[in-house]
């Protein structure tokens, strides 16, 4: 069997490729030959440097920075991830529209959309599976996520027929079946993230003159309600003056950290990975480093700010029963004594059965 995957295997976001290679090794262990169709939507591309500073919207003096910090750090960390494209994802040519794509799928018996939040309601109808041309292979949804739960009413009933179409659906989280349950009129299944199926030992690289023991902050959003300087502050004193070492996606949410010691640029995602699972605690608000920081048995606090991010992290904590690990506030971390009592025995059993019925999940759609 050939299946081809539809998901964001080209962004430069650490979570979006591992759980893509991930899923792609996941079938490939099911005996299929697997390939990442190279979708690239119009409108992805970086900006030119010239572009988004701010001057026409007054928003200059809070975006100068930012930019200067993606011209200067950023492309090297955009070189370091398309080389690990290339050595880890099997990719097809790029695709830059629903014709490419139409044209390419013609080879594959079946079409896998996910994982990530590719089923947000307003993404282009490729990710969907739509691309304007009978398709005679089986369209399967894996672990496809809304974003958010705060999505278009207009927008559902402009996306319900294509979703219909879709043989076998599946999403990452309660918010999104909501959603899919609306427009398809069926049950749907919640499966687990794509990074819990597959060993992902072999793509990680190791980061030389790293300390022994530090703790590892990834942060895409604002800082925690209180500031990360107390959060950093309270971990030091339980852990130990241990260094704090931040990943910073400088090719897309580029920041200045004053609250690190060490401050990495240009991470691809092995070494990303290889980062998180050498650490003594993770701190972050990205759901991806919270589900490898469970599979790897990491202390850990995860924190959200906004309400775009928060429901993903809310049902994860709701999933795999880490509720003392997920906070909205420096001082709910405090009331819950930043997650040191985490009990990883009945995380690790929740995990494990959500495992096995995801692949059984992804054994049954692809017969």
């Amino acid at each position: 069997m050939r299946v081809g995957i539809l998901t964001y295997q080209y962004a430069y976001n650490f979570g979006a490729v591992l759980q893509c290679i991930a899923l792609q090794e996941a079938i490939k262990g099911l005996g299929a030959e697997v390939e990442v169709i190279h979708f690239y939507p119009q409108g992805m591309e970086p900006p030119p440097f010239w572009k988004g500073w701010g001057l026409r919207d007054g928003s200059f003096a809070g975006t100068a920075q930012r930019r200067v910090l993606q011209f200067l750090k950023g492309p090297a960390m955009m070189r370091k991830f398309d080389d690990f494209r290339g050595d880890f994802m099997q990719l097809t040519s790029r695709c830059y529209g629903a014709s490419d794509v139409a044209d390419m799928v013609e080879c594959y018996d079946a079409i896998v959309a996910g994982s990530d939040q590719i089923w947000h309601l307003n993404r282009d109808a490729v990710y969907f599976m739509e691309w304007g041309r009978k398709f005679d292979g089986k369209r399967i949804s894996y672990a496809t996520c809304c974003g958010s739960d705060l999505q278009s009413e207009e927008r559902l009933d402009i996306v319900a027929p294509w979703i219909r179409q879709v043989d076998c659906l599946s999403v990452r989280n309660e918010f999104s079946r909501k959603w899919i349950e609306r427009a398809s009129g069926r049950a749907v299944d919640v499966v687990a993230d794509p990074v819990l199926l597959s060993d992902l030992d072999f793509v990680r690289r190791q980061v030389l003159e790293v300390p022994k023991d530090y703790i590892f902050m990834y942060s895409l959003g604002d800082e925690i309600i209180g500031g990360h300087e107390k959060v950093i502050k309270q971990l030091r004193t339980r852990f130990g003056d241990i260094p704090v070492l931040a990943v910073v996606p400088s090719a897309t949410h580029p920041r200045k950290c004053p609250w690190a010691d060490i401050v990495i640029w240009d991470a691809d995602p092995g070494e990303w990975l290889d980062l998180l699972v050498n650490s003594k605690y993770v701190y972050t608000d990205s759901f991806h480093a919270a589900v490898l920081a469970l599979k790897y048995e990491k202390p850990l606090l995860a924190y959200y700010t906004d309400p775009v991010r928060a429901p993903r992290l809310i049902d994860l904590a709701n999933r795999y029963a880490i509720d003392v690990a997920v906070v909205g506030s420096f001082r709910e971390a405090v009331d819950k004594e930043f997650s040191i009592h985490l009990d990883y025995r009945r995380t690790k059993e929740m995990m494990k059965m959500h495992e096995c019925q995801s692949m059984e999940y992804l054994v049954c759609s692809l017969k």
